[in-house]
């Protein structure tokens, strides 16, 4: 795929994707070698203590890097999460999380990925978690 199709291919899996819309999580790049995403954190996404909810840095980090091994597949092919690990850093205070996702081996069956997601303003981002997951191809669903 041409970097322009890669990029419309990338917001197609993030158009259709009801939970991210829900959560408000944007496409800012993508490339065979990366995915960026964007979320403005919102007062419902946070813990007691004002920082972002493990579960919302884990879905986002999930579908980002998900996102980054499915642009190096075929359009007929998505994939499914079968093991992920988060490592929580640092707390996530916001007010924006950058997650970036990285394809790490694409296989025949089942292939990894990675993100790592930072936390802070457009100027200073701070690393707050590290993402790992494993997939397995699966039939892209149909309309």
């Amino acid at each position: 795929m041409s970097p322009a199709e890669i990029r419309a291919f990338a917001q197609e899996v993030f158009d259709r994707t009801p939970f991210m819309q829900h959560l408000g999580v944007t496409l800012v790049s993508a490339s065979e070698d990366q995915v960026v995403a964007r979320l403005e954190l919102q007062p419902w996404m946070l813990q007691q203590t004002g920082v972002a909810h493990a579960g919302i840095i884990t879905a986002v980090a999930d579908h980002t890097a998900a996102c980054a091994a499915r642009v190096n597949s075929t359009r007929d092919e998505t994939f499914v999460s079968i093991e992920v690990h988060t490592s929580l850093i640092r707390p996530a205070a916001g007010p924006i999380l950058r997650i970036v996702g990285k394809p790490v081996r694409i296989g025949k069956r089942i292939s990894f990925a990675s993100a790592d997601v930072f936390s802070g303003d457009e100027q200073n981002k701070n690393l707050c978690a590290t993402f790992q997951v494993s997939l397995i191809k699966a039939p892209a669903r149909s309309e």
